[in-house]
């Protein structure tokens, strides 16, 4: 089995702390060359068991989290849908009454309530109930968001909506939704 040892996690609290800190830096804390350390994060990359991403300071861009849970039919296909939307940041299987909870970065509350009753990705899949539940004191300050979408020449993720859904939208026309970052006339912070 893969796992970590004492001085993997010495590794990676040093490179949490501050990830510019050269190799040589993380090694003298540590007491390792910088080409053990090296070695040992490569080890630990090619185990699968760390990644290398930048995250993103979710207070600057004004923007705030919610929680969705519901209970849903279709959820392996509504998961796969999930994945593809810049507003989703996690989804987590649950049991009970609700059996899927969405982890959402969203620009507000009134954009919030309105992709849930106009967006066609959280209003149909038989869907039987949701709750919508915003997060008022989020723990981390920093997050890896997905900006896959911005890659040039990809086409909307979204399969359930055509490139102008937003701009037809009377959520979007009545300036209560800030539509999606992968349509036209998007007014948001994903930018």
């Amino acid at each position: 089995m893969d796992k970590y040892d004492s001085i993997d996690l010495d590794i990676l609290q040093e490179l949490n702390s501050d990830f510019k800190k050269s190799l040589a830096e993380v090694g003298k804390k540590v007491g390792l060359s910088h080409a053990a350390v090296k070695y040992r994060i490569d080890q630990m990359r090619s185990k699968d068991l760390i990644s290398r991403s930048y995250n993103l300071n979710i207070n600057k861009l004004n923007l705030q989290f919610f929680c969705l849970i519901m209970h849903v039919n279709e959820k392996e296909r509504l998961k796969e849908e999930f994945s593809n939307c810049p507003k989703v940041m996690a989804y987590y299987d649950t049991i009970g009454d609700y059996n899927l909870m969405i982890l959402l970065l969203v620009e507000n509350l009134q954009t919030a309530e309105a992709m849930l009753s106009h967006c066609p990705l959280f209003s149909g899949w038989s869907i039987q109930k949701k709750v919508l539940l915003p997060l008022l004191n989020y723990s981390r300050k920093y997050r890896q968001i997905n900006l896959s979408y911005r890659e040039k020449g990809k086409k909307n993720p979204c399969k359930k909506m055509d490139s102008k859904f937003c701009l037809k939208c009377e959520a979007y026309k009545q300036g209560r939704c800030c539509g999606c970052p992968t349509m036209p006339g998007y007014k948001g912070n994903f930018k």
